[in-house]
C-alpha cells in the first residue's frame, strides 16, 4: 500500500536501512564491535598493569584497583582530566583504590595526639581525621574505628576484628604513663604476628613515642625515630615542568623515574615533604 510504502522510505531515511530485519542485523554487529572494543581495552589495560605489576598471577586482586593503577602520567583518551594547583588530578578517578571496593574490610585508628597540645600535628587529632581521613577511607568501603585512649585501642586491637591497625603518635606517654605506651606496643606485636597490618604515623620529634615503643617491640633494638628536619619542599618527576604554586620551592630531591609507574604514586605529579620530618636513625633487619 502507499502507506507501507511511505514508512519503508521513513524508516530508510532515518536508519540508512531497508527494513527491521536489517535493523536487528545492525544492532547485532555494533553489539559484536562494542565487545571487540572493550575486549582490545582490556588486553591494552592488561598489559600496562603487567608493566606495573609484573609478578601479578591472580587477576581478582585487581578489583580493588582503579583502571590507570601505576599511571602518573595521566594518559586518558576520552577525556580532558581536572588538575589542581600542584598538578595533580583533582577527584577520585586516579586513587589507587576503587570506590566502595573494600567493603569488609576494617581498619583500627589508634590516635594519641592531644588534640589542645597537638600544635603542628593538629591535624591527626580526631576531629581532623574524622572529617578528612575517616570519610576518605569510608567512600573506598572500609569501616573505620577511631580510638583515642589506650585501653580503647588495646581492646578494640585483640578483637581480632581488624585487618589493620593505624598508631599515630604523640609527643608523650599517655597520662605520663611508660606503661600504658608499653601495652599499645606489646598489643600491635601480638597484631602484626597474626599477620596483620601496621601503619605507623610519626611527625617530628618528640612526636614519635607510641611509633618508637612499636617499633622498638617488634625490631628490638634495632630502629628509632629521631630528628627534626626542616622540609616545607615539594618533590617532582626530574625535569618536569614545574607548576607555578611549587617552582619557588622545589625539592633538592627527585621522585626518581624508575618509581614513575608504581602504583603508590598512582596519578601523582607533586608530592610535598611535609613542614618537618623525624628519620630513623638506626638500620634494622626488614625480614624479621
Amino acid at each position: 500500500s502507499r502507506l507501507s510504502v511511505l514508512l519503508a522510505e521513513r524508516f530508510r531515511v532515518l536508519y540508512g536501512l531497508d527494513d527491521r530485519r536489517d535493523a536487528g542485523t545492525a544492532r547485532q554487529e555494533q553489539r559484536r564491535l562494542d565487545q571487540e572494543a572493550l575486549r582490545l581495552k582490556s588486553e591494552e589495560e592488561m598489559k600496562y598493569i603487567k608493566m606495573c605489576i609484573p609478578e601479578l598471577r591472580d587477576t581478582t586482586i585487581l578489583r580493588y584497583y582503579n583502571k590507570f593503577i601505576g599511571r602518573q602520567s595521566l594518559l586518558v583518551r576520552d577525556k580532558p582530566i581536572l588538575l589542581d594547583e600542584y598538578k595533580n588530578p583533582k577527584g577520585d578517578e586516579f586513587d589507587l583504590g576503587v570506590r566502595g571496593a573494600f567493603s569488609g574490610h576494617r581498619i583500627l585508628i589508634g590516635t594519641f595526639v592531644d588534640a589542645v597540645k597537638a600544635g603542628g600535628a593538629r591535624h591527626f587529632a580526631p576531629s581532623a581525621l574524622r572529617s578528612i581521613v575517616v570519610s576518605g577511607l569510608e567512600s573506598k568501603g572500609f569501616s573505620v574505628t577511631l580510638a583515642t585512649s589506650t585501653h580503647d585501642f588495646v581492646r578494640q586491637l585483640d578483637s581480632d576484628r581488624f585487618s589493620v591497625a593505624w598508631v599515630i603518635s604523640n609527643s608523650s606517654h599517655e597520662k605520663g604513663d611508660p606503661a600504658l605506651t608499653d601495652n599499645v606496643a606489646t598489643a600491635c606485636k601480638r597484631f602484626h604476628e597474626r599477620g596483620k597490618g601496621l601503619f605507623l604515623f610519626a611527625d617530628n620529634a618528640p612526636w614519635v613515642v607510641q611509633a618508637n615503643a612499636v617499633l622498638d617491640a617488634i625490631f628490638s633494638p634495632s630502629c628509632a625515630l629521631d630528628g627534626n628536619a626542616p622540609a616545607r619542599k615539594f618533590i617532582t618527576y626530574q625535569d618536569a615542568e614545574l607548576p607555578s604554586a611549587v617552582a619557588r620551592t622545589p625539592s633538592g630531591g627527585f621522585l626518581e623515574k624508575d618509581y614513575e609507574n608504581h602504583f603508590l604514586l598512582t596519578g601523582i605529579q607533586t608530592l610535598y615533604e611535609g613542614d618537618t620530618v623525624s628519620f630513623p636513625v638506626a638500620t634494622f633487619d626488614l625480614t624479621r
